[in-house]
C-alpha cells in the first residue's frame, strides 16, 4: 500500500471504497510495518468494517501517534466497536 519513498503522505482519504474487517487488517499490517505520517484517516462510507475492523484500527492507533482525526462515519461500528475506541483513547489519556 506504501511505498518507502512516499512517506510524506499526511491524509489518506479511502471514503466509499468497499472496505472490509480483512481491508482494515491489511491497512493496519502495512503502517505498522512503514510507519507512514499519516495524520488524517478518512474511513467513511465503508459500511463492512464493523466492529472487527475498529479492533484492527485500534492496534494501528495504538502504535501510530501521527493519526489524529478519523472520520468513521457510516462504517457499520455498533456500540461495541465504539467501545473498543472509547477505552483505547481514555487509555491513553491516563
Amino acid at each position: 500500500i506504501f511505498r518507502p519513498d512516499r512517506r510524506k503522505c499526511t491524509r489518506l482519504i479511502l471514503r466509499d471504497n468497499a472496505l472490509t474487517a480483512n481491508g482494515m487488517k491489511i491497512l493496519a499490517d502495512q503502517f505498522l510495518r512503514i510507519s507512514p505520517q499519516v495524520r488524517y484517516l478518512g474511513l467513511s462510507g465503508n459500511k463492512n468494517i464493523g466492529d472487527i475492523g475498529v479492533g484492527h484500527l485500534t492496534r494501528l492507533l495504538r502504535a501510530n501517534r501521527s493519526i489524529t482525526l478519523l472520520a468513521l462515519h457510516n462504517t457499520g461500528l455498533t456500540d461495541d466497536g465504539v467501545q473498543i475506541l472509547g477505552d483505547l483513547l481514555c487509555a491513553e489519556v491516563d
